[in-house]
């Protein structure tokens, strides 16, 4: 019986600790398809379009989550581009992908309209 409880304290220790830091805030830059950063996007989470912000003149953003436990998908909006919807989160079988939540900065390129 002491084997098993501690292999089972060993295997919560190590799920626990290979879990990603998420960030309290959806943060990374924005650019178009020549690599110049955009500013003055506009950048929500689906469904909180009031809550906002917008990029500045490096292409950078940073929006506070609503909940340290619910994630968000983020719409970027820009005049003359394409509206692009990121969604934070993905699971598939490999492993679980994050965009904007890490403690790093991601990156976005938006498309222009012509």
């Amino acid at each position: 019986m002491k084997v098993w409880t501690k292999l089972i304290i060993v295997a919560l220790i190590t799920a626990t600790s290979c879990e990603q830091k998420l960030s309290d805030h959806y943060r990374g830059y924005v650019f178009n398809y020549n690599n110049e950063p955009l500013s003055g996007v506009k950048v929500y989470a689906i469904g909180f379009p009031s809550k906002y912000t917008h990029t500045n003149k490096k292409g950078y953003f940073s929006l506070q989550r609503r909940s340290s436990t619910f994630v968000d998908d983020l719409i970027f909006e820009k005049i003359r581009y394409n509206t692009d919807t990121v969604y934070s989160f993905f699971a598939n079988r490999r492993r679980d992908k994050t965009h904007f939540l890490e403690q790093r900065s991601d990156t976005l390129f938006m498309k222009e309209i012509k």
